[in-house]
């Protein structure tokens, strides 16, 4: 019988933006993989800041105007995140404004005015963040 702790599969896909390079050992297969991978997609596609529509762009269109309902799985990730962010350890989830001010990670990338900088820093504070664990 062959020694499944050496046996190892690999796959590589596409998706957050970068390559993808799954592996299992033991007795996985291939399609354990994929559902890997699917599973990753649903979360990107609910989770993405870089195309005009998930979950998570509806909070932030809507951020300071009103609530938004989202998945459970959403809402407990976001909540993770707020949590962590706000625990000062260096995380911060809302740091989105300021990296898509700088353009990091794409063509054009500067350093932008302090002033730029201070406008955006409202938008990036986890304490202002409000969850309503009642809707769950």
């Amino acid at each position: 019988m062959e020694d499944l702790a050496h046996k190892t599969i690999h796959k590589t896909y596409r998706g957050l933006g970068t390559n993808i390079y799954l592996t299992a050992f033991g007795s996985a297969k291939v399609s354990d993989l994929d559902d890997s991978y699917a599973l990753l997609q649903a979360y990107e596609t609910a989770l993405t800041v870089n195309r005009s529509t998930s979950e998570l762009m509806d909070v932030n269109d809507a951020a300071g105007i009103k609530p938004v309902a989202v998945s459970d799985s959403t809402y407990q990730l976001t909540k993770l995140a707020i949590k962590t962010s706000q625990e000062n350890f260096g995380f911060n989830a809302l740091i989105g404004p300021l990296v898509k001010l700088w353009k990091i990670g794409f063509s054009g990338a500067n350093v932008p005015p302090k002033e730029a900088i201070a406008s955006q820093l409202s938008l990036i504070d986890p304490t202002q963040v409000e969850l309503d664990d009642d809707k769950f």
